[in-house]
C-alpha cells in the first residue's frame, strides 16, 4: 500500500550563509499591533463586539503561509523634494549579492501604473532574494508584501511556480511611504510573504441570485452566540 507524500516548502541557502535568520510560518511572525491587541475595546461588555483580534479572516490572513524576514539590516534614506529619491545601505555586502538592493526599470511597469502616485512610486528598487524557494510537484508560490503589517515596502505581487523554477526569485518593490527621513529594518522583521497554493483546473464561474433560506439560516446560527460565531459555525482550522 502507497502512502500519500505530504506536500512540502523547502527555503535553500547557500552553504556558507546557513546562519541566515530563516523563513517561518506567518503565525511566528504576527503584527506588533496585533499582538498588542486586546480582545475587547476597553469599557465595553466582553459579549459585544470585539476588536480585529477576535476577528477569524484578520487572524487566518497574518497566519497563512510563511514569511521570509530580512537576512541583514537596511538603513533606508528618503528624499522627497525636486529630485525625489531613495537611498538604501546594508552594514556589508556580505560577499554576494543578496545583501543588495538593485534598480528596477521604471519602464517594466509602464507610465501607466498607480504606483507613480507615491513620492517615491517611480524609485523601482529589486530585492535578491538568498532564498531559494521549492515545493512539491504541482505546487506554486505567491510572493507578496506580509499581510497586515503596514510596512512601507510594497511588493510587486508575482506568482512563481516553485516546483520546477529553481533559480533565485527576484523582488521588485517600491517605497509607499509619503515622509522624508531615515528609516530601519532590521534582521528578523518581516520582509517577504510566500503563499503556497496547489495549482488546480479552472474553476468554471457562474452567477446565481441570493439563496435567501441559507443566508437566513446562517444569519440565525450567529445569532444564537454572542462571541466567536463565525469561528464556532463556519470556521475550518488550518494547518502550518
Amino acid at each position: 500500500m502507497f502512502r500519500k507524500k505530504t506536500p512540502y516548502i523547502k527555503f535553500r541557502y547557500r552553504k556558507d550563509f546557513e546562519y541566515l535568520e530563516k523563513p517561518k510560518p506567518s503565525s511566528k511572525l504576527l503584527p506588533d499591533w496585533y499582538k498588542k491587541l486586546a480582545r475587547q475595546s476597553p469599557g465595553v461588555h466582553k459579549n459585544n463586539t470585539g476588536t480585529a483580534k477576535r476577528c477569524v479572516p484578520v487572524f487566518d490572513a497574518c497566519t497563512n503561509g510563511y514569511i521570509i524576514p530580512a537576512w541583514v539590516d537596511f538603513n533606508i534614506k528618503v528624499v522627497i523634494n525636486e529630485e525625489v529619491g531613495i537611498e538604501v545601505n546594508t552594514p556589508t555586502d556580505m560577499g554576494f549579492e543578496s545583501s543588495t538592493i538593485t534598480n528596477h526599470s521604471w519602464a517594466q511597469v509602464g507610465d501607466d501604473c498607480p504606483a507613480q502616485k507615491y513620492p517615491l512610486g517611480k524609485a523601482l528598487l529589486k530585492f535578491t532574494n538568498p532564498w531559494v524557494i521549492e515545493t512539491s510537484p504541482g505546487w506554486s508560490c505567491l510572493i507578496k508584501s506580509p499581510p497586515n503589517h503596514f510596512s512601507n515596502i510594497r511588493l510587486f505581487e508575482g506568482v512563481v511556480d516553485t516546483d520546477t523554477y529553481k533559480p533565485q526569485i527576484q523582488l521588485p518593490f517600491f517605497w509607499d511611504g509619503v515622509e522624508e527621513g531615515d528609516f530601519e529594518i532590521k534582521v528578523g522583521d518581516p520582509l517577504i510573504h510566500v503563499v503556497p497554493f496547489k495549482r488546480r483546473d479552472k474553476l468554471k464561474i457562474q452567477y446565481d441570485e441570493w439563496d435567501r433560506n441559507e443566508m437566513d439560516k446562517a444569519q440565525r446560527k450567529l445569532e444564537s452566540k454572542f462571541i466567536d460565531k463565525y469561528k464556532t459555525f463556519f470556521w475550518h482550522k488550518r494547518k502550518q
